[in-house]
């Protein structure tokens, strides 16, 4: 970490090119998930804001081995995109929405903040309103503040993935080879169906730790060794000290830096 660095004395340059390396390996293998830069090619534009960034383009060329290729627009290329998608999209006849240079020059809004009450997040909404009454919101996490209901009929995915992994339950029990505890964080969530069935037919009974709360999250704080873990990190060691108080032989928590689909 960048904290961890300044206690160990390296220079600011150091920091920064760290920095930079890791943006392109996080996108790289961890985004992207390619297992090998020669799997992306070896002829390459790059495109995003974060290119204009000299640092960060040399780190993607490093990492990559090849010399790319860089627009002057790179930061607009996502909004040119956008542009020709919806020329492509748009019916016959159908007038643009864009305003004239006039509607430029006399564009009036009015801009307020307020907290939402809907729930425990409170968010902090910015709400733009135009000449012509139309309101724009931002700031909100979820859809009420436009729809004036927080959730839809749509199927939620986050909720039905771990409705999934919540019903990998015990087997075994009374015949088995021993108890092996999985905590249910981090890249475990992509892995548990795997190792639950992996260990189960083996013959050993698989226990996982409860969803993450805040009271998990407290219960493991004294074991941490250094402040400067990220939260989901630090978050772990409450699941693994809750798997210690359910009664397992073993927890299974390999360390794994990269994955392979």
């Amino acid at each position: 970490s960048v904290k961890q660095a300044q206690k160990d004395g390296a220079s600011i340059e150091n920091i920064s090119a760290g920095l930079s390396i890791s943006v392109v390996k996080n996108a790289l293998y961890k985004v992207i998930r390619a297992s090998s830069p020669e799997e992306l090619g070896r002829n390459i534009v790059v495109q995003g804001g974060t290119f204009y960034n000299e640092a960060v383009l040399r780190a993607f060329e490093k990492e990559m081995g090849v010399n790319v290729i860089r627009p002057d627009i790179a930061g607009l290329m996502g909004a040119y995109g956008a542009a020709l998608y919806g020329k492509a999209r748009a019916a016959a006849g159908q007038m643009s929405t864009v305003l004239t240079q006039d509607e430029l020059e006399h564009f009036e809004q009015k801009v307020s903040t307020v907290q939402c009450g809907g729930c425990g997040n409170h968010c902090q909404l910015t709400i733009n309103v135009f000449a012509d009454g139309k309101r724009y919101i931002s700031g909100n996490r979820c859809d009420k503040p436009v729809t004036g209901k927080a959730t839809s009929d749509d199927l939620d995915l986050y909720a039905y993935k771990l409705k999934l992994l919540l019903d990998y339950k015990p087997e075994n029990e009374g015949n088995s080879r021993g108890v092996i505890g999985i905590p249910l964080c981090l890249n475990m969530y992509e892995l548990l169906p795997f190792w639950h069935t992996f260990f189960t037919k083996l013959g050993f009974t698989v226990k996982v730790s409860p969803v993450s709360s805040r009271k998990l999250y407290q219960e493991g704080q004294a074991t941490i060794p250094s402040d400067t873990a990220c939260f989901p990190a630090k978050l772990s060691h409450g699941h693994i000290a809750e798997l210690c108080k359910m009664g397992v032989d073993a927890v299974f928590y390999p360390c794994m830096s990269y994955n392979v689909d």
